[in-house]
């Protein structure tokens, strides 16, 4: 799930903090400050959402449909 945090002045102090303690000191990836988008842009937030979401339907996207068995 994507976390979208407007005003980037405001929440730099939260980021440094983020990156710095709970990244560094291994609590989370790399790959969940990936799930992290700070912007000042609503144009940005917007895109970033829905390109998360169809990212997540497509990973769950059904295959062919057809069950092959043995």
């Amino acid at each position: 799930f994507p976390i979208v945090l407007f005003g980037s002045s405001y929440w730099a102090g939260l980021l440094d903090w983020v990156h710095e303690t709970m990244l560094g000191g291994g609590k989370i990836s790399a790959e969940d400050m990936d799930l992290l988008l700070v912007t000042d842009d609503p144009a940005e937030a917007t895109t970033h959402i829905v390109d998360r979401q169809q990212a997540l339907l497509s990973d769950r996207a059904p295959s062919s449909g057809v069950v092959k068995r043995g």
